[in-house]
């Protein structure tokens, strides 16, 4: 995965302009002069001072020469069987938090939050970097969360995007021991960036904790125009937001309301479209809902995400069940893990219209 010698302005016209970017700003957080920043609005990043063609954000970038099978030797010591259509990984169960304050505030089984909480209050890491986001608006932005309560008023999932990795240049900086969490192409970077030895962004990370993610929603789409505009409801009301084959709505008052994928897609960054994987194949453990109900759907896929699974439910953090009892979510995650793959095919090759 050797970076070919170009220039900042070729790369931005072929990650940037060219749609396929992500957003994820792992080129802000590297960049050694600090020439970029991050527009929140538009989710891209944008050049503010002279870049010298140093070549260290497209080491970073996801989207820029990305080859899963060789980074898939650097974390598994092998690539994935022709059987593993959601990746490599050692197992595929349920699970659930044994925490009552999770689960009054999770999405789904409150997995990530509990992984958290055990290990910021066992010591593992110093903090975790999450989405979190003003309720006022419900606008995502990455954050450190450090206590039992920072977790939990982090929890639940936002459908707009949030850069997470711009904080991974903070926590290099500072020697931060962190747990980190995002979606597939954010953890791609992760571990692009440690393909690329870039220690001082990503040699703080302790672990990965990937989420599954179809696609998400722009700001100004979805909650500006959608929900606010057309459905009435204010931010401010919302009290969770769910995908089960719909965009779900609860308000604070009790009431709820639907928007179907269909009518959504015309909010979808069109970064999402061309992602190809859906379950966060390269995290050492992945989670989400996938159609489960009160469960979290967890993919165990390095000994790292084995052994830290293992300590939380030992701990009391978790309990698990066999994903025998949830066939239709496993068989909903080979399902999405196909269509996404597909989509992103087509998207490279301009069949799909974006």
């Amino acid at each position: 995965m050797s970076s070919p010698k170009t220039t900042f302005k070729d790369f931005y016209h072929i990650v940037v302009d060219s749609g396929q970017c992500c957003g994820c700003g792992s080129c802000v957080a590297v960049c050694p002069l600090s020439a970029l920043s991050y527009l929140y609005d538009e989710t891209l990043p944008v050049l503010v001072g002279k870049c010298t063609d140093c070549g260290v954000c497209f080491k970073a970038c996801p989207r820029y020469n990305f080859n899963v099978e060789e980074v898939e030797k650097m974390l598994f010591n092998r690539t994935r069987s022709e059987s593993e259509v959601f990746g490599v990984h050692h197992n595929i169960l349920a699970a659930r938090s044994r925490i009552p304050d999770v689960l009054k505030v999770c999405q789904d089984g409150g997995l990530v939050s509990s992984l958290l909480i055990w290990a910021l209050e066992n010591k593992v890491v110093d903090a975790a970097v999450v989405a979190s986001f003003n309720p006022e608006t419900w606008d995502a932005k990455p954050r450190f969360v450090r206590t039992r309560e920072e977790v939990l008023s982090s929890a639940g999932t936002r459908y707009t995007y949030s850069p997470n990795n711009l904080l991974l240049r903070e926590a290099g900086a500072n020697n931060i021991k962190v747990a980190f969490v995002g979606t597939g192409c954010e953890v791609e970077a992760v571990r692009k960036m440690q393909y690329h030895k870039l220690r001082k962004s990503v040699g703080t990370v302790v672990f990965t904790i990937g989420l599954m993610c179809h696609e998400s929603y722009t700001m100004n789409g979805l909650i500006d125009k959608k929900i606010r505009g057309e459905l009435g409801i204010e931010p401010n009301q919302i009290a969770k937001m769910n995908i089960k084959g719909k965009i779900i709505i609860e308000t604070k008052d009790g009431k709820v309301a639907e928007i179907g994928l269909k009518d959504a897609r015309q909010y979808v960054r069109k970064g999402c479209f061309y992602c190809g994987d859906f379950s966060a194949e390269l995290a050492d453990i992945s989670a989400g809902g996938a159609g489960a109900q009160g469960w979290t759907i967890c993919v165990v896929r390095t000994d790292q995400g084995k052994n830290i699974l293992e300590s939380a439910e030992k701990a009391g953090y978790l309990e698990i069940e066999p994903i025998e009892k949830h066939k239709s979510s496993y068989d909903t995650v080979v399902k999405l893990s196909n269509i996404q793959r597909n989509r992103r095919a087509k998207a490279l090759s301009g069949a799909l219209n974006i």
